[in-house]
């Protein structure tokens, strides 16, 4: 019973309804080594839809069980809460500095939401401490991750996509820089397989989700080739996979990997200007 309760899932947010979004759920059940990503099934039966506007599906956040549609409809009372776990439905109240005036980054940490604003300024790594709400600058250097990065134990490293272009399509580590600061950008290793052509005109998005214990689970989004002029139909594609370093230090993929596709239709005229997948492991 207890490992029941504890079971989590790939919950992806699709933009797949006139009035705003829907919330599916994918299991490891439902990975397999021989699915053939180009027959992929149709999405039907979404745990729930969620009111909200479109355009804004980088305004998902996740934190503890529960997904929040941080950019509801103007109608609505507050932010729309959905309970992977109890499978509920509720509004908590707006925040007092629901105005930013920016595209913020969300990040669930010590039982409590942030919303991270970031000026025009000059690149640099910074570092911010929730118990004396301060930065700290760490160096003039950036992470070579494009989009939300997770911290391995096994590995001891960061892991993400390559944000360079010489490693598109690749995942990345990158060793944890010291606290204190470094004036150089810390070691990092790129990963040996490829796992999306970025310049296939196929090719929308990606995003990469952690699940525990170096395994990860690349999700691609992609137009069918015998689309129409105007593309409706997306594809989103799921790789799922072991992260392990080889004899000589590689980062590399052990085992086989594990697939799962899906296919939908974007609502007539509600085009998303975020092209990479949302999508909670929880």
């Amino acid at each position: 019973m207890l490992a029941q309760q504890q079971r989590k899932y790939l919950h992806l947010v699709l933009n797949d309804w006139d009035s705003g979004y829907s919330i599916y759920r994918v299991g490891e059940d439902d990975f397999d080594i021989n699915t053939d990503m180009d027959a992929p099934r149709p999405a039907v039966s979404p745990l729930i839809r969620i009111v909200a506007q479109h355009g804004y599906s980088w305004s998902f956040a996740s934190h503890g069980t529960q997904i929040m549609a941080m950019h509801p409809a103007e109608s609505s009372p507050g932010i729309p809460v959905f309970d992977t776990k109890t499978l509920g439905m509720t509004v908590c109240p707006y925040p007092l500095s629901r105005d930013c005036g920016s595209k913020p980054l969300y990040a669930s940490v010590g039982g409590r939401l942030l919303a991270f604003v970031y000026p025009f300024l000059e690149s640099g790594t910074f570092t911010f401490d929730m118990e004396s709400h301060k930065w700290t600058h760490i160096g003039d250097w950036l992470l070579p991750f494009r989009g939300r990065a997770y911290y391995d134990p096994e590995l001891d490293a960061w892991v993400g996509l390559c944000f360079y272009k010489r490693g598109a399509g690749h995942i990345c580590c990158c060793d944890v820089p010291p606290a204190t600061g470094c004036m150089t950008m810390p070691v990092w290793k790129l990963g040996v397989e490829i796992f999306f052509d970025e310049n296939s005109k196929r090719h929308l998005g990606a995003t990469l989700v952690y699940m525990d214990n170096s395994r990860f689970c690349l999700v691609e989004s992609w137009m069918p080739q015998d689309d129409d002029f105007y593309p409706r139909l997306r594809v989103v594609k799921i790789t799922s996979f072991l992260l392990k370093y080889g004899k000589e230090g590689e980062l590399r993929v052990s085992g086989r990997c594990t697939y799962g596709s899906m296919s939908y239709q974007i609502p007539h005229k509600h085009g998303d200007v975020e092209l990479n997948p949302v999508a909670f492991w929880m």
